[in-house]
């Protein structure tokens, strides 16, 4: 079993491009081991599942938002229904 691995095989892993791995590390959501000599970025166990945990805190935050999107469009559509009744 691999004990470092490339950009390409987090990819393959968690079912991403590496574009998509590129742009988290820019954005702070992991920190790869980078090769001083080539800049190939490798990955170990730790910060492939520090990866996969902000992934799915970033999916549960969208839900979340568009839970609460819903709920609010739902309460103001209703409460505009109710205010064409009244007129």
């Amino acid at each position: 079993m691999k004990t470092i691995y490339t950009i390409h095989d987090v990819a393959a892993l968690l079912g991403l491009s590496a574009d998509a791995i590129r742009l988290y590390e820019k954005n702070d959501l992991v920190h790869p081991i980078r090769d001083e000599q080539n800049g190939y970025r490798y990955y170990d166990f730790d910060k492939i599942h520090i990866l996969n945990y902000n992934l799915k805190k970033i999916q549960y935050l969208i839900l979340a938002n568009l839970h609460h999107f819903f709920h609010t469009f739902h309460n103001y559509y209703h409460l505009y229904m109710a205010l064409q009744n009244s007129a």
